[in-house]
C-alpha cells in the first residue's frame, strides 16, 4: 500500500508531462482487466493472514521476474489486454508488482509513448488498488503516512531522469523497461 501510494507522485508527474503521447485507444480494455484483477486480489488478501502475505509477495515477485525475462511480443487486442490488465491488477494489489505485465504489453512503443502510456495506466491502477486495498482493510491512514515518507525519493528520481531519457530513447527503452 505505501509504495503504491508514494509512486502516485511519480506516475502523475510522468503522465502530465507526457499527456500528448498517451495511447488511450489501447488502454480501455486493460483498465477493465485491471479492475477485475484488483477486485479479485482484494478479496483474496482480505482473507489471507498477514503472515502469509510475505510468501504470496515473494512468489509474485518471482513470477514478475520470470515474465520480464521471457518478454514475449504481445498482440495488441482486447482479449490480451484484458488478461494482461487482470494479471497486473492482481499482482499489483497483492504484491505491488503489477507494472512488469503492463510494461511487456507496451515494450515495443517508442520511448515517449511508452513512458506516457504506462504512467497513465499506473495512475489509474494505483488509485484503483488503493481504493480496493482500503476496502479490504489493507490500506489506511498509517500506510498513507508511510507512503508520504517515500515520495521525496520518487520525485528525486523524476528530476534526475531527464538526463537519461536522451540515452534511453536511442533504442534502449525496451531493455530499460524490462
Amino acid at each position: 500500500g505505501p509504495t503504491i501510494f508514494a509512486s502516485l507522485a511519480l506516475s502523475i508527474s510522468m503522465m502530465v508531462a507526457g499527456r500528448d503521447h498517451i495511447d488511450f485507444a489501447n488502454t480501455k480494455s486493460i483498465i477493465a482487466g485491471l479492475l477485475l484483477g484488483t477486485a479479485l486480489a482484494s478479496l483474496y488478501i482480505s482473507r489471507l493472514p498477514f503472515d502469509a502475505l510475505g510468501i504470496v509477495f515473494g512468489v509474485l515477485i518471482l513470477i514478475a521476474i520470470a515474465i520480464s525475462l521471457k518478454a514475449p511480443r504481445f498482440a495488441l487486442n482486447s482479449k490480451g489486454h484484458i488478461a494482461a490488465g487482470a494479471l497486473s491488477g492482481f499482482m499489483g494489489t497483492s504484491a505491488s508488482v503489477g507494472a512488469p505485465v503492463l510494461a511487456l504489453v507496451f515494450q515495443h512503443y517508442p520511448g515517449d509513448q511508452l513512458r506516457a502510456t504506462l504512467a497513465y495506466l499506473y495512475v489509474v491502477s494505483s488509485i484503483t488498488m488503493l481504493v480496493f486495498l482500503n476496502w479490504a482493510g489493507r490500506f489506511g491512514k498509517d500506510d498513507a503516512i508511510s507512503g508520504l515518507i517515500l515520495v521525496p525519493g520518487f520525485l528525486l528520481g523524476y528530476v534526475l531522469a531527464p538526463r537519461l531519457i536522451s540515452i534511453i530513447d536511442r533504442g534502449y527503452a525496451r531493455p530499460a523497461v524490462l
